[in-house]
Protein backbone atom coordinates (compact mmCIF):
# COMPACT_ATOMS: atom_id res chain seq x y z
CA UNK A 1 0.00 0.00 0.00
CA UNK A 2 1.24 3.51 -0.60
CA UNK A 3 4.04 2.48 -2.78
CA UNK A 4 5.66 0.44 -0.09
CA UNK A 5 6.40 -3.88 -1.24
CA UNK A 6 4.09 -5.57 0.92
CA UNK A 7 5.57 -7.43 3.55
CA UNK A 8 8.74 -4.90 3.72
CA UNK A 9 8.92 -2.72 6.69
CA UNK A 10 10.07 1.28 6.94
CA UNK A 11 11.04 3.18 9.69
CA UNK A 12 9.43 7.09 9.47
CA UNK A 13 11.55 8.79 12.18
CA UNK A 14 8.67 11.73 11.95
CA UNK A 15 6.70 9.77 12.90
CA UNK A 16 7.49 8.44 15.87
CA UNK A 17 7.64 12.63 17.47
CA UNK A 18 5.06 12.06 20.37
CA UNK A 19 2.72 14.85 20.37
CA UNK A 20 1.52 16.59 23.36
CA UNK A 21 -2.45 16.02 24.56
CA UNK A 22 -2.42 19.81 25.01
CA UNK A 23 -1.22 20.49 21.04
CA UNK A 24 -3.23 17.68 19.89
CA UNK A 25 -6.73 19.35 21.38
CA UNK A 26 -6.09 22.59 19.23
CA UNK A 27 -7.26 20.70 15.98
CA UNK A 28 -10.69 19.61 14.94
CA UNK A 29 -11.56 20.64 18.57
CA UNK A 30 -15.24 19.97 17.34
CA UNK A 31 -14.63 15.87 16.68
CA UNK A 32 -15.82 14.65 19.95
CA UNK A 33 -18.36 16.92 20.51
CA UNK A 34 -19.46 16.02 17.03
CA UNK A 35 -19.18 12.34 17.13
CA UNK A 36 -20.88 12.23 20.61
CA UNK A 37 -23.68 13.76 19.06
CA UNK A 38 -24.16 11.52 16.06
CA UNK A 39 -23.82 8.64 18.02
CA UNK A 40 -26.65 9.63 20.60
CA UNK A 41 -29.31 10.90 18.27
CA UNK A 42 -32.29 9.26 17.30
CA UNK A 43 -32.23 9.16 13.57
CA UNK A 44 -29.83 6.18 12.48
CA UNK A 45 -26.23 6.42 12.67
CA UNK A 46 -24.76 7.64 9.80
CA UNK A 47 -21.34 5.36 9.67
CA UNK A 48 -20.04 7.74 7.37
CA UNK A 49 -19.88 10.51 9.43
CA UNK A 50 -18.71 8.77 12.27
CA UNK A 51 -16.04 7.39 10.72
CA UNK A 52 -14.98 10.40 9.18
CA UNK A 53 -15.15 12.25 12.44
CA UNK A 54 -12.50 9.04 14.02
CA UNK A 55 -10.51 9.74 11.02
CA UNK A 56 -10.10 13.37 12.08
CA UNK A 57 -9.29 12.22 15.47
CA UNK A 58 -6.13 10.01 14.64
CA UNK A 59 -5.02 12.24 11.68
CA UNK A 60 -4.27 15.11 14.51
CA UNK A 61 -1.03 13.97 15.44
CA UNK A 62 -0.08 13.68 11.37
CA UNK A 63 -0.95 17.84 11.04
CA UNK A 64 1.08 18.48 13.77
CA UNK A 65 4.50 16.53 12.58
CA UNK A 66 4.25 17.82 9.15
CA UNK A 67 3.43 21.22 10.15
CA UNK A 68 6.75 20.89 12.15
CA UNK A 69 8.50 19.73 9.09
CA UNK A 70 7.34 22.44 7.23
CA UNK A 71 8.29 24.79 9.42
CA UNK A 72 11.79 23.53 9.93
CA UNK A 73 12.54 23.06 6.04
CA UNK A 74 11.32 26.13 5.25
CA UNK A 75 13.79 28.21 7.67
CA UNK A 76 16.32 25.84 6.41
CA UNK A 77 15.32 26.62 3.08
CA UNK A 78 15.64 30.17 4.05
CA UNK A 79 18.68 30.74 5.96
CA UNK A 80 20.89 28.47 3.34
CA UNK A 81 19.82 30.83 0.57
CA UNK A 82 19.60 34.15 2.31
CA UNK A 83 22.64 35.26 0.61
Amino acid sequence: MAGFYVGEQYRVPWAEVVVPQGLLSQVFPFAEEALAQVKTTDAPVNYGTVNFLELLGQLRPFFWRVSLLIHTYTELYTHMHAY
